[in-house]
């Protein structure tokens, strides 16, 4: 495994940069093209990200959300649900390090909850 700075600790955080990527692959675009038309200061700048070397800010993610037409919670819901496997496997490994960061354990508490909900067939999501 790629030891991420520590930037980029979370395995949520990768998430979303897995997420930006798939969908810059889905949609067949460039990252200079995505930078400048979704209004990032540079493709450099965004190139970081997505390299994971420093996360994506709150105002990143609108920017993207704006660019793809997502609501905001649309689209973190997307990062969560097309990166669990990746998420768990990196919170475990994690785990068995000796650490783990606090998005990850918030992470671990609504998967429970959630997993809680589907069992009690209570409608709703988290």
């Amino acid at each position: 495994m790629t030891d991420f700075p520590a930037g980029t600790r979370s395995a949520f955080a990768r998430a979303v940069s897995a997420e930006v990527r798939a969908l810059l692959g889905a949609y067949r675009l460039s990252l200079r093209d995505f930078a400048s038309a979704a209004g990032f200061s540079s493709h450099n700048y965004l190139a970081i990200r997505l390299r994971d070397e420093k996360p994506f800010t709150l105002d990143d993610i609108d920017l993207v959300c704006a660019y793809f037409e997502f609501d905001a919670s649309e689209f973190l819901r997307r990062c969560y649900e097309n990166h669990i496997e990746r998420l768990w496997a990196e919170a475990d490994l994690e785990r068995s390090r000796g650490g783990l960061s606090a998005v990850d354990d918030n992470l671990g508490a609504a998967a429970s909850t959630e997993s809680a909900i589907e069992g009690s067939g209570e409608e709703g999501s988290i």
